[in-house]
């Protein structure tokens, strides 16, 4: 049975597939007839979907699971293929909107338990992923100037996080230690490095979603990705790695940015890093302790 994945309904799949069982949707027909065995689950690995993409685990009855992404996946091929199965590999770019990853039965996602051997073998993973050769990579700093961006911090006041007050009395102080600079690099990044990006198999982390992978300084790359560790009880960024105040600064203030965005499209957050990032600035620069009414849901 031939199907037109031109003509599927994005919004219909993910209202089916979204922590359920499969139905009766074309793409569960489709990847059915390729595997050539019967689907029982989709799980899918990230609840914000950009545009007209879906990614996620697919279980099927003999359980095998694979990881599959539907959408806009040319870019991000090109780049599995410039990898040459050094951090991961991927099965088949078929039709043209799918891409679909080995066999990934036996690897474990997320929640991690973040003990001091996983962060440890993360930061070399990372590192390694960092100096691989590809070609033709966007420069993150290039990329945020061209967008610019502007980091709207009453968001915080919004949130309850902390109060006007304590904004005014701060707020010089945090312009101050925003530095872009330090996003300049010649490392490969990942660009959207988070826990649901990444799977644990044969003691190391493999990385997946490459479609904003950009040339930046890895050390950033590193402090964006901390505050997901202390969201599931690991320890603190400056914990783990001994970063200058402006990266805790400007970590927040890309938190900042993106809960003012997603607040004006409407959607929640998952994990909200905010709680992790905001006091990790805080501590970095001396500021006062926040005041809001959900201060208590910062972590410390």
């Amino acid at each position: 049975m031939k199907i037109n994945l031109k003509q599927i309904n994005i919004e219909t799949i993910k209202n089916k597939l979204i922590g359920q069982e499969f139905k009766d949707s074309n793409l569960l027909i489709y990847l059915q007839n390729f595997f050539e065995k019967r689907i029982i689950k989709f799980e899918m690995i990230d609840q914000v979907v950009k545009g007209k993409n879906i990614k996620g685990i697919i279980y099927f009855q003999d359980n095998t699971s694979y990881f599959i992404k539907y959408g806009d996946v040319l870019k991000e091929v090109n780049i599995y293929k410039q990898l040459k199965n050094k951090c991961c590999s991927f099965i088949k770019y078929i039709d043209p909107d799918i891409l679909i990853l080995k066999d990934l039965s036996e690897a474990k996602w997320y929640p991690f338990i973040w003990t001091k051997e996983k962060i440890k073998i993360f930061l070399k993973n990372i590192k390694d992923f960092s100096k691989l050769n590809f070609s033709n990579l966007p420069h993150a700093y290039e990329i945020f100037k061209k967008n610019k961006t502007k980091f709207n911090f009453e968001i915080l006041v919004i949130e309850k996080y902390v109060t006007e007050r304590w904004l005014q009395n701060n707020l010089s102080i945090i312009k101050k230690n925003i530095n872009l600079n330090i996003l300049k690099g010649d490392d490969v990044c990942h660009g959207d490095l988070h826990d649901k990006n990444i799977y644990f198999l044969n003691n190391n982390f493999y990385f997946i979603d490459f479609d904003q992978i950009r040339r930046g300084n890895i050390n950033f790359q590193i402090a964006r990705f901390l505050p997901y560790i202390n969201l599931l009880n690991g320890p603190i960024p400056e914990k783990i790695i001994n970063l200058d105040p402006e990266y805790a600064t400007l970590v927040c203030c890309m938190d900042v940015y993106q809960c003012k965005e997603m607040q004006e499209k409407n959607i929640l957050i998952p994990g909200k890093t905010i709680t992790s990032t905001l006091p990790w600035m805080i501590r970095a620069l001396k500021l006062t302790p926040p005041d809001g009414e959900k201060a208590d849901l910062l972590l410390n």
